[in-house]
């Protein structure tokens, strides 16, 4: 049985914190669930079952939470250097 491996970048393993090392190890023939690995250190662990994901809720999907403000006045001063000294 020969297991494709596929790098997964960006990935730090969980037990020796190395970057870029952790592989997914899958069957072609489908007899095992998929695995990752670390090629560092002897990590591995099997994957959950790929099924229907969940919905991903975006940043316009959530609700909006009214925020809490209250109104301050503002002031508008002078520039310090405009103005002065010109006729």
């Amino acid at each position: 049985m020969t297991l494709r491996k596929r790098f997964i970048a960006g990935a730090v393993c969980p037990r020796c914190s190395a970057l870029d090392r952790i592989v997914v190890l899958e069957d072609p023939a489908g007899d095992s669930p998929p695995r990752r690995a670390c090629v560092a250190c002897d990590f591995e662990e099997a994957m959950a079952p790929t099924g229907p994901a969940a919905p991903v809720l975006g940043k316009h999907d959530r609700p909006r939470t009214p925020e809490k403000t209250t109104a301050q006045p503002l002031k508008f001063f002078p520039s310090p250097g405009k103005g002065k000294g010109k006729a």
